[in-house]
Protein backbone atom coordinates (compact mmCIF):
# COMPACT_ATOMS: atom_id res chain seq x y z
CA UNK A 1 0.00 0.00 0.00
CA UNK A 2 1.06 3.49 -1.00
CA UNK A 3 0.21 7.05 1.08
CA UNK A 4 1.48 9.82 -0.58
CA UNK A 5 2.07 12.79 1.71
CA UNK A 6 2.73 16.19 0.66
CA UNK A 7 6.23 17.00 0.98
CA UNK A 8 5.42 20.56 1.14
CA UNK A 9 4.27 20.23 4.22
CA UNK A 10 5.70 21.55 7.47
CA UNK A 11 4.26 19.40 10.07
CA UNK A 12 6.77 20.75 13.39
CA UNK A 13 5.87 24.62 12.33
CA UNK A 14 1.89 23.32 11.49
CA UNK A 15 1.77 21.36 14.83
CA UNK A 16 2.79 25.04 16.68
CA UNK A 17 0.43 26.96 15.51
CA UNK A 18 -2.69 24.90 14.49
CA UNK A 19 -5.57 23.57 16.78
CA UNK A 20 -5.88 19.85 16.80
CA UNK A 21 -8.80 19.98 14.18
CA UNK A 22 -7.13 21.93 11.70
CA UNK A 23 -4.07 18.85 12.11
CA UNK A 24 -6.71 16.85 11.61
CA UNK A 25 -8.21 18.46 8.67
CA UNK A 26 -4.95 18.74 7.26
CA UNK A 27 -3.93 15.25 7.19
CA UNK A 28 -6.86 13.87 5.76
CA UNK A 29 -6.54 16.41 3.25
CA UNK A 30 -2.64 15.06 2.22
CA UNK A 31 -2.41 11.53 2.72
CA UNK A 32 -3.53 9.57 -0.38
CA UNK A 33 -5.16 6.37 0.76
CA UNK A 34 -7.25 5.68 -2.60
CA UNK A 35 -4.68 2.68 -2.14
CA UNK A 36 -5.38 1.24 1.30
CA UNK A 37 -9.28 2.10 0.29
CA UNK A 38 -8.98 -0.83 -2.56
CA UNK A 39 -7.01 -3.05 -0.55
CA UNK A 40 -10.02 -3.23 2.31
CA UNK A 41 -12.38 -3.35 -0.51
CA UNK A 42 -10.85 -6.41 -1.75
CA UNK A 43 -10.59 -7.74 1.82
CA UNK A 44 -13.94 -6.60 3.09
CA UNK A 45 -15.86 -7.44 -0.05
CA UNK A 46 -18.87 -5.63 -1.71
CA UNK A 47 -20.54 -3.85 1.15
CA UNK A 48 -22.42 -1.00 2.18
CA UNK A 49 -22.42 1.78 -0.21
CA UNK A 50 -18.63 1.95 -1.19
CA UNK A 51 -17.31 4.75 1.68
CA UNK A 52 -17.75 2.30 4.18
CA UNK A 53 -13.63 1.88 4.12
CA UNK A 54 -13.17 5.68 3.69
CA UNK A 55 -15.38 6.60 7.46
CA UNK A 56 -13.34 3.97 9.50
CA UNK A 57 -9.94 5.58 8.08
CA UNK A 58 -11.26 8.73 9.19
CA UNK A 59 -12.31 7.81 12.49
CA UNK A 60 -8.75 6.24 12.91
CA UNK A 61 -7.15 9.11 11.88
CA UNK A 62 -9.62 11.30 14.30
CA UNK A 63 -8.89 8.97 17.21
CA UNK A 64 -5.04 9.13 16.60
CA UNK A 65 -5.24 13.07 16.27
CA UNK A 66 -7.51 13.46 19.50
CA UNK A 67 -5.82 10.51 21.39
CA UNK A 68 -8.83 8.60 21.83
CA UNK A 69 -8.03 5.10 22.85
Amino acid sequence: MNFHIQPSLKFQNFEAKTARHQKLMCILDTVDAHALYKALDGIRGDKGNGTDNEVLFRCLMAFMVYGIK
